[in-house]
């Protein structure tokens, strides 16, 4: 999907891929459409170590990033099969398309209601895939696609709003002043992949910091619960 306004990673297509039999999804910011080949060889490489599985087969658009002949090759090497689209037969990509426009609702809900700067949109399909990913639907009614991949239950104690004021402490390296201010108020982004930590806008200084150790007033009780890991590069 793209493009979107340049975010500060530089990024601006988004490239969604859907486990068929889970339906769980994962979402790839991209620089440029070529780099797609590259998002579904790690998606296939990440489901081998972390699940042992490969999958049967890759169904794609019949695009030129998909039919490159060192993509196709490395999905030879991998013995996947590789299933283009038919030229012209949209209907044939509807569940794709369907989840396209669930996640960009979500997102687009996400970036009004923290009151956040459009440029950020990639961080609202991160938190908008993992809330996806929560909830059940027809295929898996009785649970998650989460636990339908991972076979365990996400843990959702540490959900917080997109965009959800935080104060943060600043480092003593970075207090100029005796008396200078030893917290900061920042805006959350996201969790951060398997570290229990949390990234951040600071609005003041307009960067992006990495943290561990926050509190959001709107949500204060004693502990923070870590985050559960989820994917999709951020």
């Amino acid at each position: 999907m793209g493009p979107f306004p340049d975010n500060p990673l530089g990024c601006c297509f988004i490239l969604t891929v859907q486990d068929h039999p889970s339906t769980y999804s994962f979402v790839y910011p991209l620089k440029s459409r070529s780099k797609t080949p590259d998002a579904i060889l790690e998606t296939i490489n990440l489901l081998r170590v972390q699940l042992r599985i490969t999958p049967k087969a890759v169904r794609t658009p019949n695009s030129r990033e998909f039919t490159s002949v060192s993509f196709t090759g490395a999905l030879r090497k991998m013995v996947v099969l590789f299933i283009p689209l038919l030229p012209y037969s949209p209907q044939e990509n509807g569940e794709a398309e369907q989840l396209n426009r669930t996640l960009g609702d979500i997102a687009r809900a996400m970036l009004v209601q923290g009151n956040m700067p459009a440029c950020f949109w990639q961080y609202a399909y991160a938190n908008a895939c993992f809330i996806h990913n929560c909830l059940p639907n027809s295929h898996c009614p009785e649970s998650s696609r989460y636990e339908e991949l991972y076979d365990r239950c996400p843990s959702v104690a540490a959900i917080y709003p997109f965009g959800a004021e935080a104060i943060v402490h600043v480092p003593a390296p970075q207090q100029s002043r005796k008396l200078h201010l030893r917290g900061a108020t920042c805006k959350l982004l996201c969790p951060i992949d398997g570290s229990g930590g949390w990234l951040l806008w600071d609005t003041a200084k307009n960067c992006l910091i990495q943290l561990v150790s926050i509190v959001f007033p709107a949500f204060q009780r004693d502990d923070i619960p870590a985050m559960v890991e989820h994917k999709g590069s951020l």
